[in-house]
């Protein structure tokens, strides 16, 4: 059975044009299309859910207690400062850099198997194959791995200034001094934030791209920014109400685990973390394939007056 396409569509639902909906439209299309494959969903999210987050919590619990973190970014140019900081032969950076490259593995195969079941789904009574979507996924394991890397080096070159300059001040941010300072270096902050929102929006689709086509990593690139062209407002309306929506669940999901609060806070931020990847942690790549097939059926319809 498929989606309803819903009210406002003035052209008739045949072809490509199902798919070219509303901001809204792209945000309530995404939570049918989870809601109708959620069993599906689960299993992908078993691998990061299941497979990474109790190793990462074992293994960060031993070597800093309850106290300490309890996940490792993949992103490897974000751990660089702390790097730098600590030293490259501590203990703790041995551990961090095979957490690391093991979570860009787990979650490059986590993304790109939710995208391939959602586009293999969406439009269609195909229910989707989780196993086939997985195999899929580590068979583009190092593309997937790459963009990521690529819009990494990217965003981390745009906010790499205002974050040196931030580095040389003092901590103490009562100073007079120090505070000019920070306020004199808010405009290029706010630039840099801009610049890389602007590249978020532009990205959007990029995994369920990498997914849907055949392309290099630079390719990648290339073509999400041509598909993405002339609707920045769209995608950004689409991906803020996703990201408001998520957000309200989060806090649903904190309200109902609360309780283990009670017992310990170290414990109820593990299954925080857990239940919130192994639920709406599939979402923002679902949220990719309807987003793509919307703006490749944008294109395919003729070209539209938008801003950006």
């Amino acid at each position: 059975m498929g989606i309803d396409e819903g009210p406002g569509l003035a052209t008739p639902n045949t072809g490509r044009s199902r798919f070219r909906v509303s901001a809204l439209g792209l945000v309530s299309r995404t939570f049918a299309l989870w809601s109708r494959g959620l069993v599906y969903y689960f299993v992908i999210s078993c691998i990061v859910g299941l497979g990474l987050i109790p190793i990462e919590v074992a293994v960060l619990g031993a070597m800093y207690g309850a106290g300490g973190p309890i996940s490792v970014s993949t992103d490897p140019l974000s751990l660089l400062p702390s790097f730098l900081v600590s030293g490259w032969d501590n203990t703790a950076v041995l551990v961090t850099v095979p957490l690391m490259l093991f979570g860009m593995i787990m979650f490059a195969i986590f993304g790109g198997a939710a995208a391939k079941l959602a586009l293999d789904n969406y439009g269609t009574g195909n229910p989707g194959d989780a196993g086939f979507s997985v195999r899929f996924a580590f068979g583009r394991l190092w593309k997937l791995i790459g963009v990521q890397l690529l819009f990494s080096l990217v965003t981390t070159g745009v906010l790499l200034p205002a974050n040196l300059m931030l580095a040389e001040l003092p901590d103490d941010l009562l100073d007079p001094a120090v505070m000019s300072q920070v306020l004199a270096l808010a405009p290029l902050l706010f630039i840099s934030f801009a610049i890389v929102v602007y590249l978020s929006v532009r990205m959007a689709p990029l995994v369920a791209l990498v997914v849907a086509e055949e392309l290099s990593v630079v390719g990648a690139f290339k073509r999400t920014f041509q598909i993405t062209k002339s609707r920045f407002w769209h995608v950004f309306g689409g991906r803020f109400m996703l990201g408001f929506a998520v957000l309200l669940i989060g806090e649903i999901i904190g309200i109902v685990l609360a309780p283990v609060v009670l017992h310990s806070a170290w414990l109820f931020n593990v299954a925080l973390l857990i239940v919130s990847t192994m639920t709406t942690g599939p979402l923002n790549y679902v949220f990719q394939a309807v987003l793509y097939k919307d703006l490749i059926s944008r294109i395919e319809s003729g070209p539209e007056q938008q801003l950006w």
